[in-house]
């Protein structure tokens, strides 16, 4: 019976139940316009520009609020920015699903190891 256990387990956490074991993250330039979004349109006008901070876990390769930074990445010159102009100017410290990652990882490992015995 223990076995039984153990190499369910086993099978869930390897991945032949993947859709039940996912995690998702939104793209960082989403996360950073939705943290600094408080008109709700989905992009950052120069108001809430000026306001924004990048959130703990957020690298930006820019200055957040600065004026020139906003001209320059205001590509299309609508006042407002939006996430493709933020692409690849944001990114995470480290991925959100990264300790969930690991957590997996190690109960996957310690199932396997327990089936060993």
């Amino acid at each position: 019976m223990k076995t039984v256990k153990y190499t369910a387990a086993f099978l869930i956490l390897s991945g032949l139940s993947a859709p039940l074991w996912a995690c998702s993250a939104m793209p960082p330039e989403s996360s950073f316009i939705y943290s600094n979004d408080r008109n709700g349109d989905g992009m950052l006008n120069r108001s809430e520009w000026r306001e924004s901070r990048a959130d703990e876990g957020l690298a930006a390769k820019f200055t957040v609020g600065g004026r020139k930074v906003f001209r320059y990445l205001d590509k299309d010159r609508n006042g407002a920015i939006d996430r493709g102009e933020l692409a690849g100017r944001i990114d995470y410290i480290e991925h959100p699903c990264a300790a969930w990652e690991r957590a997996v990882r190690q109960m996957s490992d310690e199932a396997a190891a327990g089936q060993d015995r």
